[in-house]
């Protein structure tokens, strides 16, 4: 689609008119193996090309987005359902009930993203389990309580008791956990940008009666983790390191949870202690932490 004028450019293998682009001005297209769909200004489609399964066969109504597979098209109404038409040779036109904000299709299998709660349905060709989607992430809030999310226990390694800091109730997390762990007064970065130059995750304190001070990533950690073309993760902890700073910071001796599956049944991530004579102690979000994160959905 041409950005000054809205009209569509097709070129390449044409033994079946898929180039012969339509006239028109149009907001959206999406390419098949052999066929073409595109959404017009009108909100309508229109389709060309190859059409043996009844891919070109353009549907009634009115719609905001579209993609193709190999044979099939999908796209969303404006009211938000779901529409396919082509091959359906695995049941991948065979759309979901219920309304959805996004579409994407491969080959023969079709995924969406649910406008209700933001999770992912699937459906179509599953051989290879493309029609499961990855672990959906849920990550404490920080705001000095537990409000939503997974809890993250931390628990001293001298007493096995994390919940008495010596400070009163009504002090912050991070006040409140600082005075007893001697760190993260302030948040603590635990990945940047590959230059350095830029942080993309911190860690914070949490608090709670019933497990005491939690170390979390907060959201905008885990969207900036997923965004960057190649984070940089601190170089990652060891054994000596675990044993010089967990003895001074009561916590860290083995590495600790910060991230987790919604059903906390699945570790995502985690950190561990660093040390470096220039700086003292980090902590870590190792590399497989940051793959895992960025390729988990929200």
């Amino acid at each position: 689609i041409q950005a000054d004028n809205q009209a569509i450019d097709c070129w390449g293998y044409n033994d079946y008119g898929q180039t012969d682009a339509p006239d028109g001005t149009y907001t959206a297209i999406a390419t098949g193996f052999d066929h073409s769909c595109a959404i017009k200004m009108d909100s309508t489609i229109t389709c060309w090309g190859g059409d043996y399964a009844g891919e070109a066969d353009a549907p009634d109504g009115q719609y905001t987005a579209i993609a193709a597979g190999s044979g099939h098209f999908c796209a969303i109404r404006t009211d938000q359902t779901i529409n396919c038409w082509g091959a359906n040779w695995s049941g991948q036109t065979d759309a979901p009930d219920g309304q959805y904000t996004a579409i994407a299709t491969g080959g023969a299998h079709s995924c969406a993203i649910q406008a209700d709660n933001q999770a992912i349905d699937c459906w179509g060709y599953n051989d290879y389990g493309q029609l499961t989607p990855l672990p959906k992430v849920t990550l404490a809030v920080v705001s000095g309580e537990i409000t939503t999310g997974v809890d993250y226990p931390i628990t001293d390694t001298d007493t096995g008791d994390d919940t008495d800091t010596g400070e009163d109730a009504g002090d912050s997390a991070a006040q409140q956990c600082f005075a007893h762990h001697k760190f993260g007064a302030e948040p603590v970065d635990v990945a940047k940008t590959a230059d350095k130059q830029t942080v993309l995750a911190q860690l914070s304190w949490g608090y709670h009666e019933s497990i005491g001070c939690y170390l979390t990533l907060d959201q905008a950690a885990l969207s900036a983790l997923r965004a960057a073309p190649a984070p940089w993760g601190f170089p990652a902890g060891d054994a000596e390191a675990a044993q010089q700073c967990s003895a001074v910071h009561k916590f860290g001796a083995q590495p600790v949870d910060v991230a987790k599956t919604a059903d906390k049944q699945t570790v995502l991530a985690q950190i561990s202690w660093g040390y470096h004579e220039s700086i003292g102690c980090y902590l870590a979000l190792d590399p497989v932490s940051i793959a895992t994160l960025r390729a988990a959905h929200p």
